[in-house]
């Protein structure tokens, strides 16, 4: 009985762990899929768009420029609005996952 009590409550805590990670990924990518529209799918550039290629990007340079276009120190269509919208939180996940991303 003990035993299987063990392996119901470790079950319990692995599904439980493995929730959490699909959250914290779902939540990841649904922060990247905001920039899809302009720089494509998980950042892998959109032909014939002059817009910057987002995955393989080195993730302190992506760091830096989104806080320069919070700071409305580059230039940028829309890119100095959007950014204000990410927390500093936000934009390390995101640069994470671009860094990550296919080259």
């Amino acid at each position: 009985m003990r035993k299987d009590i063990f392996i119901f409550l470790f079950l319990l805590c692995s599904s439980s762990l493995v929730l959490a990670i699909d959250k914290e990924k779902l939540y990841v990518k649904g922060l990247v899929a905001t920039c899809a529209s302009c720089h494509g799918t998980n950042g892998q550039k959109i032909k014939m768009s002059v817009l910057s290629k987002l995955s393989g990007i080195d993730k302190s340079y992506f760091i830096t420029q989104m806080n320069l276009f919070k700071k409305n120190k580059r230039k940028a269509t829309i890119m100095h609005q959007l950014s204000k919208g990410y927390t500093e939180k936000e934009i390390n996940l995101m640069a994470d996952f671009f860094s990550s991303a296919n080259k």
